[in-house]
């Protein structure tokens, strides 16, 4: 009661403490969203991968395209291992960003695979995201045209033999004629 009368308890009252308390809830779930985690890492070399249990392969996939595969250890810094993004970018414009499956049927192990064509290998780049520090992690960055030959290398072509070293066919073979063939 104030001066005699009883409080009224207004109905829009109760509605602006509902929208109070939805807006606090809304802020409160936006800023521990990991969009907002802290991501940190660098460019990774050769030597830099294999230390950290990472090991690059590749092979050619037809005339053009290679084909190229992720392998890493989940163990020491890669322990919190989280997935791979596969970008390809022009510049600094983003052209493509995905992230790639994981085969983890090695216990200890996971590995990432993917065909490309040649011409565009120094435009691709693969973010391995490690977990290791709350919120966010580290980010390993790996371009592919310092893991995989850019250029497709000929083949050694074998010369062809001599016809002196080919070795004679058999002597029953040159008796045997087209007619005695068709009559077997």
């Amino acid at each position: 009661m104030t001066n005699g009368k009883p409080a009224s308890t207004s109905p829009y009252k109760y509605v602006k403490m509902i929208l109070t308390f939805s807006v606090v809830t809304f802020l409160l779930m936006a800023v521990s969203s990991p969009c907002f985690a802290l991501w940190s890492g660098g460019q990774v070399s050769k030597e830099q991968a294999r230390e950290l249990g990472m090991e690059v392969r590749s092979k050619a996939n037809g005339t053009n395209a290679v084909w190229v595969e992720l392998e890493l250890k989940t163990e020491g810094k890669l322990k919190s291992f989280s997935h791979v993004e596969l970008l390809i970018r022009e510049g600094e414009k983003s052209l493509v960003t995905a992230t790639l499956r994981e085969d983890r049927s090695k216990l200890g192990r996971v590995v990432i695979s993917f065909t490309a064509d040649r011409a565009y290998l120094d435009k691709i780049t693969l973010w391995v995201y490690v977990a290791d520090m709350m919120p966010g992690g580290t980010i390993y960055e790996l371009r592919v045209k310092d893991f995989v030959e850019l250029e497709l290398r000929p083949r050694a072509e074998a010369a062809a033999p001599d016809a002196s070293s080919r070795p004679a066919p058999p002597a029953a073979a040159e008796a045997v004629t087209g007619k005695q063939l068709k009559a077997r």
